[in-house]
């Protein structure tokens, strides 16, 4: 009876184990997913934006948005960002879709002023993520 006690006791506490080790890569994946979604949400506040130049990243796209590769040099062209990479910085573990969506925000004073929202899509084994952070910039004449 005491040996089915401990086996019974093992396995629970491997299986609670493996269930939080699961739940802790999940909940780093989400910070680092965050961390790039924050980055783009404070290039967005920051670039300079006068009525003679107009940044890349506060271009109005369509309703539903569109990809936005911002891979850091070199950058590549595949439409996904790197989200999690190995200690060696040459392995990609996951990767994920950025989308921009930028739209004009009507107001009385008739301003150049846009939201700014940009998500982030992952797969992890089950379920997909998502991750989602919106602003709002006004031109800076």
């Amino acid at each position: 009876m005491a040996v089915m006690l401990l086996a019974l006791i093992i396995v629970v506490s491997t299986q609670a184990m493996l269930q939080s080790n699961r739940q802790a890569a999940a909940m780093r994946t989400l910070t680092a997913a965050r961390g790039i979604i924050q980055r783009n949400i404070d290039t967005a506040l920051t670039v300079a934006w006068d009525s003679t130049v107009e940044p890349a990243i506060l271009t109005l796209t369509a309703p539903g948005g569109g990809v936005y590769d911002d891979d850091e040099p070199p950058a590549d062209t595949d439409g996904l960002v790197q989200i999690s990479v190995m200690e060696d910085g040459a392995t990609v573990l996951l990767r994920g879709t950025l989308t921009r969506i930028v739209t004009a925000v009507p107001n009385p004073e008739d301003a150049d002023v846009r939201k700014v929202t940009f998500r982030l899509d992952y797969p992890l084994p089950s379920p997909s993520y998502s991750v989602e952070m919106t602003t709002e910039r006004a031109i800076d004449d």
